[in-house]
Order: C-alpha cells, then structure tokens, then sequence
C-alpha cells in the first residue's frame, strides 16, 4: 500500500467531506422570502431521490452566494459554499456556474442519503429528504455511518419535540452555539416534519441555550415547538457539586423545568451547590466518582487527601498523565482528583486528555492529524495516552478515517468527533 501522506489526506478530505457554514454566512441566510411548498412523495422501491428545486433553493439561500472565492475554516470555496482553487475563478463565478457547483456537490450527498435510506429500509417523503439534504450538506455525512440522536431520531421515525430536539443539537461551529445555524436546523426540522420551505423560523418553532456555569453540559440548545411543551432535555455536572437545576439567571433567577411560550430564547443558567455526602462515616474524604486523565503543566506533589497540607505520597513531572477516579472540590473552589491509589492531586494545573489532541498541546489541529497519518505510516510512534486521543471514531483503530476527522474538526465542518457521541 502507498504511504499516504498529508496531501493526500488533503485530496481526501476534499473529496469527502461537506461544507460547515461560519457564523457570518449562518446569519447572511436570515431571508424573509417563502419558497412553497413542494409535494410529498413515496419513496419507491428501486428508485433514487434527489434534492427538490424548492430544497435547493432554501439551500441556496442559507449559504448565501459568493461570487469569489474566499477562505473560510482553513479551505476556499465560492458560489454557494462549494470547495474551490482559487486559482480556477479569476474572475469570479456566476450564479448558474454556482448552482451547478452545488448540484455536482448534492449528488454525492443524495448517493449517501440513498444508501442510508436502503440500509434502514426507511420510507421519506420529498420533504423529509430535502431537510436530511440541507442538513448533509451543511454538517458532512458522519452523522449518516455513526450512531448518534439524530440518526436514531430518523430511524425510529420520531417526530414533533423528538426531532426537534434531535436536529437542533447540531447548532455548533467549533464549539460555539450560532444562532444563525440554530435558525437552519430550525427551518429543516419544520421541513422534515411539516414540508416549510423558507429560511425563516416558523412560527411556534424556537429554542433555549443552555449555560452550564462552570460546569459540563450535555447539550447547549433545545429546538422546540412551543405549542408542544417539553421538559428540559439538558443535563449537566459540576464534579464536586450538586445540580440545582436550570434558571432564568446565573444568581437567583426563576427555576425551569419546562420549555414552552415563557422560554423561547431564552438562555438558562446552571445553579450549583456544593457537594454532600462525598465523605465517609470516619469523615474521610471519598469524592464524587468519575473517570477522566489529566495532564499535569507543571510538577505536582501528590498528598495523602485533598490538602495541601497533607502528607506527601509521590511527586509528578511535567507532562505526566493522571488518571482520575474521583473529583472534590474544597470550600475555597480548589479542585482536587483522587487517584487509583487513594492518592490525591491538585488539578488546578492541570488539562484534560482530549479528544484529537494527540501531541498534547491543548488544541486539536492539522499537527494531531498528521501524526496520526505518521503512525498510520509506520513513521512515528504513540504512547498508549496518545493512541486513546487519536482514535476520534472510537473504532478501536489507529487510520486514516481518524485522520480526515481531526481535520474536519479543525476546519469546523464537524463540531465533535463520533467517540464523543
């Protein structure tokens, strides 16, 4: 076999992947026009479904038209969203050349949807695949191969706050909630469900942002049709602290625990109370049970309990890897982790192993795919921590299918990895 390297990995990503919007294009889509209806047919037996006009152009105009190239998430594209060498456009493109750029891209992503539709065997109205479309085209095709809620809310046919909920999770470029996107899976899920085609939101159809407050959310947005309430589907955790629950302030504030006409837009604040009950009859300090690794910045002494003032166990150097069982959090907010040995840890010097971030320097990038493409190679070699950061899929595998998704991550066209979900 070729030894493929970072170009070709480049050639690769290029051929596969499909277009993230960024924050300003989200936004430039916020049209007031209406595009019709289009009507809702079976999917026949044997036969293969394309992306409506009308689909197109909601597409269309979410992307927004772009007559020169321009870069964007580390790629250039053109036209509506397409990938391009700006060499290739001199003089720019027109919006015909434009629209057929994105029916050639279209094509590949209804070959997929086709395929996903025959191996569940599942039935989609036009509407429902235009939506699916729409969304493809925006987010990649990853969701399509990996188990996930979204995949799961079309397989088993969910509808109504269901769905909703489901598409309107996928509301996030490099980590940040955009409300420009949150409006697109809004509009696709009112596609999907109801055969709108517009780019605005329609009515009923809204949604709440989640604002975990120092500690980890599951999910940051909720899309939701307000004249079908619906609990608050997101969860949080504070290692070391007790979720209170979701308020309309970050201090004090009024509690929610239902999404309806009172919540739309609103953005809710995680309250938190510190931990009980991590102690035990003898008044020894047990923590809060989890399970994560934390990379030590800088040497650290490991003490008996989670005081600094302690007896000294052990020492850690730079770059040392810790493996976490348990998590406590003092009265003055220092966070400490207990180790498999009963041993604790000050983490505030500390960061987390993370996903994709195989070199551990804190930032997923085009570095931690080349390294795994080395690895792959034969060039380079993984420490057994490296090797748990660079099998992004979860598949057990060290190759190039990590590789092209590091770089989507890091281009924004994916905002987390399949491992993750």
């Amino acid at each position: 076999m070729k030894r493929i390297t970072a170009i070709t990995l480049a050639f690769v990503l290029f051929l596969s992947t499909t277009m993230m919007v960024s924050a300003e294009e989200a936004s430039r889509g916020a049209y007031q026009e209406e595009f019709g209806s289009c009507t809702a047919v079976g999917n026949e037996e044997d036969s293969l479904m394309t992306t409506s006009d009308a689909g197109v152009e909601v597409i269309k105009a979410f992307e927004g038209f772009a007559k020169y190239p321009y870069y964007s998430g580390g790629i250039y594209q053109i036209g509506y969203g397409s990938y391009c060498d700006p060499d290739d456009y001199p003089d720019g493109i027109t919006p015909e050349e434009a629209e057929r750029l994105l029916r050639e891209s279209l094509a590949k992503i209804e070959q997929k949807l086709n395929d996903f539709v025959e191996d569940f065997d599942l039935t989609l109205q036009q509407h429902q695949f235009d939506a699916l479309a729409s969304f493809t085209y925006n987010v990649g095709t990853t969701w399509l191969s990996h188990t996930g809620i979204l995949r799961n809310a079309v397989t088993e046919g969910k509808s109504g706050n269901d769905f909703i909920f489901a598409i309107s999770v996928w509301s996030h470029s490099g980590g940040t909630v955009l409300r420009g996107l949150v409006t697109r899976r809004l509009v696709e899920a009112a596609m999907y469900l109801d055969g709108y085609y517009s780019t605005t939101i329609p009515d009923g159809y809204t949604y709440v942002m989640f604002d975990p407050c120092g500690g980890v959310v599951d999910y940051r947005v909720q899309g939701y049709d307000a004249s079908q309430p619906d609990q608050v589907r997101a969860t949080a955790h504070y290692a070391g602290y007790r979720f209170l629950g979701w308020y309309t302030q970050s201090v004090s504030g009024a509690w929610i625990s239902d999404v309806d006409t009172r919540t739309q837009q609103l953005n809710l604040c995680a309250h938190w109370q510190l931990g009980e009950g991590n102690v035990d009859e003898h008044g020894n300090i047990l923590g809060t049970e989890a399970s994560y690794s934390r990379i030590m910045r800088s040497p650290q002494m490991v003490h008996k309990s989670p005081d600094a003032e302690s007896d000294v166990i052990a020492a850690l150097d730079s770059g040392d890897v810790v493996t976490i069982v348990a998590d406590y959090v003092t009265i003055d907010g220092t966070k400490w982790g207990k180790r498999p040995d009963g041993s604790w840890v000050n983490l505030t010097d500390t960061y987390m192993l993370i996903l994709g971030d195989v070199d551990f320097n804190g930032n997923v990038d085009i570095f931690d795919a080349n390294l795994i493409v080395a690895y792959y190679n034969g060039t380079a070699e993984l420490n057994d921590d490296q090797l748990a950061s660079a099998d992004v899929n979860g598949d057990g595998e060290i190759d190039i299918f990590d590789a092209n998704l590091v770089v989507s991550y890091y281009n924004g066209t994916i905002s987390a990895f399949p491992a993750e979900q």
